[in-house]
């Protein structure tokens, strides 16, 4: 009866030189890391496409407005609505804005013509006298006027931002847009 060769055991060298399964490691090492990557990116581009939507629906409110003589409450309600699908495909759910038209007056004091908030829901009080300042800086000369839209989107985080470990709340969004006023002053709603 003849007895096959015991396989021998491998030395340390013979171990070192043997590259099987080396591909398997490597991708179950790297694997976990190219995924977190992807989600990641993801969420990021995500959010700088609705930062930039944001950003084009703010500047077309304020030239929507800034275009006209006068502009009624119902008027600013249209324009709400086609910012609203502006955002899409985002949910315009999240989206506010307010409406202020600055006015440089003859004594060369810049006050607030008309303020508007009531077609896409938001505050217009707590930044109307900051902006006051800033509307300085833009008005030139007596009766130049200037319409500025505040717009505001509450972002609903993705799951890209819990596999990076950011904070899973959603995330506030705001842009100041501004347009001279075509006819100065705009008339504001009554």
């Amino acid at each position: 009866m003849t007895t096959s060769p015991r396989p021998r055991p491998r030395s340390i060298m013979g171990l070192r030189s043997d590259r099987r399964g080396a591909a398997a490691v490597e991708f179950v090492l790297v694997a976990p890391l190219m995924v977190t990557l992807f989600f990641g990116l993801f969420a990021m581009v995500q959010l700088v496409r609705v930062r930039m939507v944001m950003s084009s629906t703010a500047s077309s409110m304020a030239n929507m407005v800034a275009a006209q003589i006068a502009v009624t409450s119902i008027n600013l309600n249209d324009y709400c609505d086609g910012a609203k699908r502006i955002m899409r495909p985002y949910a315009a759910s999240g989206l506010s804005m307010a409406i202020i038209t600055y006015t440089m007056q003859s004594d060369r004091t810049v006050t607030v013509s008309w303020e508007y908030d009531k077609a896409c829901p938001t505050s217009s009080s707590s930044w109307a006298a900051s902006g006051t300042t800033l509307a300085t800086s833009l008005l030139v000369a007596p009766g130049d006027s200037i319409v500025v839209v505040q717009a505001s989107y509450i972002y609903p985080v993705s799951y890209g931002y819990a596999i990076l470990g950011l904070p899973n709340t959603d995330m506030t969004l705001t842009q100041t847009a501004y347009a001279r006023s075509r006819s100065t002053p705009v008339k504001g709603p009554s």
